[in-house]
């Protein structure tokens, strides 16, 4: 059983966007693959797989629908040639909250002198 259990289990069922997103965010592979969608989302769905080597293509998906669901991104289909290209690009909101993410990196490295977030992309991350 979760440490939270009342966070863990009114995530789903709130109103509160607030404790949607950072439930979101927070889950396996959330941040890295939001961060990539910011990125590199315009390259389509196999380019952001090929970049995130350590993240399965179900767990990918289900964290595009998620965020998706949250409006945080928009999915373009390519449906012109074929094969259909799927790109993901941020919608205002995922891109205020992008931001907001940023911003907390840059407040984690002001304050923690042992650990620096030096990269400009996590997955050439070591921490990665």
């Amino acid at each position: 059983m979760s440490a939270f259990p009342l966070v863990t289990m009114a995530t789903s069922r709130t109103s509160c966007s607030l404790l949607r997103v950072t439930h979101l965010i927070g889950k396996k592979w959330g941040y890295v693959v939001f961060d990539e969608v910011a990125l590199h989302g315009d390259e389509g769905f196999n380019a952001l797989l090929c970049r995130l080597k350590k993240v399965r293509p179900k767990i990918l998906s289900q964290r595009l629908k998620q965020f998706e669901q949250e409006g945080l991104i928009k999915k373009k289909i390519d449906v012109f040639h074929k094969p259909y290209r799927s790109t993901y690009l941020l919608t205002p909101k995922g891109a205020a909250l992008h931001g907001l993410l940023f911003k907390m990196r840059e407040w984690h490295d002001c304050f923690d002198d042992d650990w620096r977030c030096a990269r400009t992309e996590c997955p050439s991350c070591l921490n990665y």
